[in-house]
Order: C-alpha cells, then sequence, then structure tokens
C-alpha cells in the first residue's frame, strides 16, 4: 500500500497546482486613447480674451482577463464618471469614452478654454493584487487647473477594492499618516526648520488630523495614501503622498485585507 502513497500525493500537489494555475487567470492590457478638440464660434466668445480653443485627452488601460469578477470591477471603476452603470455592459469601452468625449465637448456643455486629461494607467500586477493609477488634470478657467491622482487596488482573484474598509481600525493611522507626510513629501520641499508644519498643512488642531478622502493603494507591497489639492494644505503644496510597507501597516489591517499582502 505504501508505494502508492507517494506517486498519490504527487498527483494530488500536481491537481491543486493546476486548480491554482486555472483560477489565476491571464491579465493584460489594451491601451484605448481619444483626443479632440473643438473651437468656439465667434458667438461663444464675446467678452473671452483667451483660447476659443476646448480639448480632451483620455488614456486607458483596457482590461483583458478571463477573470469576469476583476473585469468588470475594474470597469465599473474605470467608467464610474462617464456613464451610467446599467449601460456598462451594453457598451465598448472606446464607445463609452467617445460619447464622455462628445458630452465634454458639446458647446452647450463646456466654455472655451476648457482642459480635460485623463489617463488610467496600469501600475502593477501580481498574484495577490491589480493595481491602476487615476491621473487626472481638468482646467475650467482661472489662474490654474486642477490636478487629480490616487490609485485603485484589486483583488487578483475576486476583483474587490483595497478601501479603507480594509482596515479593522484606524486609531492612530491618522498621525501616522501625517508623519508620513511630513517626513516624505515636506522635507523633500524644505528643511526641518523652514516653517511650522501645523500652519503649511493648514488643519485645526482642535480636531483629529484627517485621513484622505481617496481610498489608500498598494504599490510594491507597501500602502499608498495621497491627499488632493487643497485637502490639508495649500495648492503650492501639490498632492502631500506618503507609503508604508506591510510590516508597518499589519496591524492595521483585517484578515481580508492581509491577503492581498499574503
Amino acid at each position: 500500500m505504501k508505494k502508492y502513497l507517494l506517486p498519490l500525493l504527487v498527483l494530488c500537489l500536481l491537481a491543486a497546482c493546476n486548480r491554482n494555475a486555472t483560477k489565476l487567470d491571464d491579465f493584460s492590457v489594451n491601451t484605448l486613447t481619444v483626443i479632440d478638440s473643438v473651437q468656439f464660434p465667434e458667438e461663444y466668445l464675446e467678452g473671452w480674451e483667451l483660447s476659443d480653443m476646448s480639448y480632451y485627452t483620455m488614456e486607458v488601460d483596457e482590461p483583458i482577463t478571463k477573470n469576469k469578477a476583476l473585469h468588470d470591477s475594474i470597469m465599473a471603476w474605470m467608467t464610474k464618471y462617464m456613464v451610467d452603470p446599467e449601460e456598462t455592459g451594453s457598451k465598448s469601452l472606446l464607445a463609452i469614452i467617445e460619447n464622455d468625449k462628445d458630452v465634454s465637448l458639446a458647446l452647450d456643455n463646456t466654455g472655451p478654454g476648457y482642459s480635460s486629461e485623463t489617463y488610467r494607467k496600469l501600475l502593477e500586477v501580481t498574484d495577490r493584487y491589480v493595481t491602476y493609477s487615476d491621473d487626472s488634470y481638468l482646467y475650467f478657467g482661472g489662474a490654474h487647473g486642477m490636478p487629480f491622482y490616487c490609485g485603485v487596488t484589486f483583488d487578483r482573484m475576486t476583483g474587490k477594492r483595497f478601501t479603507f474598509n480594509m482596515f479593522n481600525t484606524l486609531e492612530g493611522l491618522n498621525e501616522l499618516v501625517k508623519e508620513g507626510i511630513i517626513e516624505q513629501h515636506f522635507f523633500e520641499v524644505m528643511p526641518e526648520d523652514a516653517f511650522d508644519f501645523d500652519l503649511m498643512l493648514q488643519v485645526s488642531e482642535d480636531e483629529p488630523f484627517p485621513l484622505p478622502s481617496t481610498d489608500p493603494w498598494i504599490e510594491n507591497d507597501s500602502i499608498h495614501f495621497v491627499y488632493g489639492p487643497y485637502e490639508i494644505a495649500a495648492f503650492a503644496a501639490g498632492m502631500p503622498e506618503c507609503a508604508f510597507p506591510y510590516s508597518v501597516m499589519e496591524k492595521y489591517l483585517t484578515e481580508e485585507g492581509k491577503k492581498f499582502f499574503q
């Protein structure tokens, strides 16, 4: 009986490996780019002395995978502000972007000088997660436009997003993020003794330091946090960002959150 035991174990291991290989489907992307502009006629330019053009650019990495849960989750995020979620499955991604472009550049919806740039690009793929970046810039007039940047992480198997819900506690996390912002962002701008950080951050001392309005993401096995312009500091401070390795973050994470790293 024993002589059959080893071959049986080998077969079981091979079967398990094959099941895992089947579940972990290949992942690639198809880059879609839509660029267009519109020139406004004279009747729209009364009192306007700047550009008579408006511009639109969108470049996205469309997910290519047989994992429907992952594919649909990425698509839902990618098209969230472009189309009614119920329509996502009935249109190609390129058609959705073209429609978004037409709406954005419609003369009755925008104005001369308007500019929209959006880049949703694949950042990293591992056996555990897929992370995209969301990098955009909008200009509606005035002294400057409004940039935006964050990352978004999806579970490679289930498609579930990594959010603040993956933390079992937020107690103390805000102070850790504040220290990270000061050390990793502001120390690179000017020396430590050159300014008052609390004044620079423009955050009330009577309230807890706020966590970012956008969810954190995973990149290179570290958790990243980023604040938008004006969220905690002046526009000139940029978008304060910090990151911490898993060894620092582990105690804050739920068991589900830890699976993104295991």
